[in-house]
């Protein structure tokens, strides 16, 4: 998809709504607006909806960080006693 801006995420919203939800009117509408080769095929147009849909936001917006897991000390005595056991085999994941 082509990194469009909010403002223009925006208009791509309105003119979807305004023409009964079809995608290809809206590529057609917003050709004088927008120009060439600014134009969203009707696929970009559709995943923008979907997203609007789906999360309620119309910006791309990444998650902050990966959530990090802790380990348990149940986890970690179990991951020494196999150490201990079998010091050249691989670590058992539960």
């Amino acid at each position: 998809m082509n990194h469009y801006l909010t403002q223009q995420r925006i208009l791509i919203a309105k003119s979807y709504f305004q023409n009964s939800e079809s995608s290809i009117v809206t590529i057609y509408k917003l050709h004088p607006s927008l120009r060439n080769p600014h134009v969203p095929s009707a696929s970009t147009v559709k995943r923008i909806m979907e997203k609007l849909e789906g999360t309620g936001l119309i910006t791309d917006i990444r998650p902050a960080t990966r959530i990090q897991q802790h380990h348990s000390v149940e986890n970690i005595r179990d991951v020494r006693q196999n150490v201990a056991e079998h010091p050249f085999g691989s670590v058992f994941k539960k």
